[in-house]
């Protein structure tokens, strides 16, 4: 081992499993990398869950030699997401190399305080109970090295020195995935559109929605909603002409990328008035829903009547026409008012009765 030069590289494609404490149904593993006097000692702790893992630094000596170190972790065998591979020096110093898989610093010490930092990788996709988690390690000690400077130094574990003082951390048993969530909050979701309000039966509206995670969160992973039992998408323009008078609930379900699912909804009220019962038969009629021309025209022209009694302050003429409206409308259905025209028609005018 090259024991004076300022410069030295473990890595050690390892595992956790030396200690473990019960965590819920979860198992937390620790590794003890010790060295030499000039080496800084850390114990380092896994949670390995299915949808990442959390691994903690604790540095429990400090060198004798004084200068800046860190220490550097990923997975090797499963993908984490890359917002996982994160760095978090201070000061900022050159950074690690470019390689397969990437590291995250997940400590860094200026040489004159003992460090204790946790750094937490998602999976892209959430994996088996059971399925082994190896890990790159790669711990750099007495000071910053360079790409050049770690191809002349000792990189390989052929000498005894450079492993008898790592709690023989190349030989443990690689940890698995256990049955617990590292994430285990659900996301949040906020309604923009539509409000808990009542809409005229005219109205035109969106379905407008955002989906946040925690900040710590594994990512939000889909959203979808329903319009009653209608499926809507984000920012769906929705005309309301037909549908019925009263309430309506648009309901949002969302899930984590760790599996985590929330739902929210909001009910708004759909309200006619004399207006809004002229323009749905009109539409009814252009829509062929009404097949008769005549028909229209003397549907319309009842409900033109009762918009002039309301006008004129004569409730009892309104609600009469409203009345003939509701009769020709039973009489013609199944005949040249389809079932869709009668029971949207019907609905608002039975409303605007009441």
């Amino acid at each position: 081992m090259f024991r004076k030069g300022l410069f030295k590289l473990f890595t050690v494609i390892a595992v956790f499993a030396l200690t473990f404490a019960q965590v819920g149904s979860a198992k937390a593993a620790r590794m003890d990398l010790g060295g030499e006097p000039e080496d800084n000692f850390w114990y380092v702790d896994g949670l390995f869950c299915k949808d990442g893992f959390t691994l903690t630094a604790t540095q429990y000596y400090l060198s004798d030699q004084g200068l800046p170190y860190w220490l550097e972790l990923g997975s090797s065998n499963i993908p984490i997401v890359p917002q996982a591979v994160v760095d978090i020096r201070e000061p900022a110093i050159p950074p690690a190399p470019t390689q397969a898989p990437a590291l995250a610093r997940i400590a860094y010490g200026d040489g004159s305080t003992l460090v204790n930092s946790t750094v937490t990788f998602f999976f892209t996709q959430l994996q088996a109970v059971g399925t082994p988690v190896d890990l790159v390690i790669e711990r750099w000690d007495h000071g910053n090295m360079t790409w050049v400077e770690e191809e002349d130094d000792e990189t390989d574990h052929s000498h005894s020195d450079d492993i008898e003082h790592l709690t023989e951390a190349d030989f443990v048993t690689i940890p698995v995935v256990t049955d617990c969530l590292v994430d285990s909050v659900a996301p949040t979701i906020t309604i923009i559109s539509p409000l808990a309000q009542d809409y005229l039966q005219t109205a035109t509206i969106s379905t407008a929605w955002t989906v946040n995670d925690d900040a710590a969160g594994s990512g939000v992973a889909s959203s979808s909603g329903t319009l009653d039992t209608t499926s809507v998408s984000n920012g769906q323009t929705v005309n309301l002409s037909s549908f019925l008078p009263g309430p309506h609930t648009l309901t949002v379900n969302a899930a984590d990328n760790s599996g985590n699912t929330a739902q929210a909804s909001v009910t708004f009220n759909v309200v006619v008035t004399v207006d809004s019962l002229i323009a749905a038969t009109q539409n009814a009629c252009s829509m062929g829903w009404i097949s008769k021309k005549g028909i229209c025209q003397s549907l319309l022209a009842k409900l033109a009547a009762a918009k002039a009694a309301h006008g004129r302050g004569q409730n009892q003429a309104m609600r009469g026409m409203l009345k003939a409206f509701l009769n020709e409308l039973n009489a013609q259905k199944g005949k040249s008012v389809n079932q869709s025209a009668y029971d949207l028609l019907t609905a608002d005018a039975q409303a605007l009765l009441h």
